[in-house]
């Protein structure tokens, strides 16, 4: 992950990221004495210095972050699998049977989610809901929490949630939101209130809406219908 922190009389700040660290660096807006750590460092280093060594930081950054695979369980009838790496889970899920009654989870989930959740999974493994249908659809999500506000790029969209990659920093699983939805397929922007049940590796996150009007759903399902009737048309 790209974050650091910078300690100047014994005040440390942060996190910031790596290109708003070396403008503050560039700018002079911290001097020589301003010491920057981050993963993987062992020790805190002058700004200088770590503005010199970014290039080899964030290499090694981004070959411990390929390391740390992300592992998954599955569970049907009681009994559980796993850990699995994303490829093992999804092959897994191809042959299972009983896909309704699958439940999965990975590590920062509070509690294990219903297959059917999990858009990307889905997707992959060629499986829809028809009483949960979902769109791949562009456009923006402006996701709001507490004092942060983080922007990112929408994937998929259902009445029961979104899928949305490209956020430009890191949600915690179970964290509730406010998440505005712009898209010209919609319309006008969309207003819902979400939990975070789960992340990728990839910056894939799933969204579980919590509080959607009946308007805003009305409009997501007519969207759906509205491409599957063009799809079922060009076929």
């Amino acid at each position: 992950m790209d974050i650091w922190f910078i300690c100047e009389n014994e005040d440390v700040r942060g996190p910031f990221t790596a290109n708003e660290l070396k403008a503050m660096v560039t700018d002079g807006q911290i001097g020589e004495s301003t010491l920057v750590w981050g993963r993987p460092q062992q020790t805190w280093m002058p700004a200088n210095r770590w503005a010199s060594m970014l290039p080899q930081l964030m290499s090694h950054k981004i070959s411990e972050s390929s390391s740390q695979q992300q592992l998954w369980h599955y569970a049907v009838n009681g009994t559980s699998v796993g850990p699995l790496t994303r490829a093992e889970l999804v092959n897994e899920l191809k042959a299972a049977t009983q896909k309704n009654q699958i439940l999965v989870w990975t590590k920062g989930m509070k509690a294990w989610g219903d297959l059917f959740e999990f858009h990307d999974l889905l997707e992959e493994i060629g499986l829809n809901r028809r009483e949960s249908p979902r769109l791949s659809i562009q456009g923006a999500a402006i996701i709001r929490f507490e004092d942060k506000t983080l922007l990112g790029q929408l994937q998929t969209i259902s009445p029961g949630g979104v899928g949305i990659t490209k956020l430009d920093s890191r949600l915690p699983i179970g964290q509730l939101v406010s998440i505005e939805i712009k898209s010209e397929v919609l319309g006008e922007p969309v207003h819902m209130k979400a939990l975070v049940q789960y992340s990728t590796e990839s910056g894939f996150y799933g969204f579980k809406a919590q509080s959607l009007s009946i308007e805003a759903k009305s409009r997501i399902i007519a969207c759906i219908k509205r491409k599957q009737s063009e799809v079922a048309r060009a076929a």
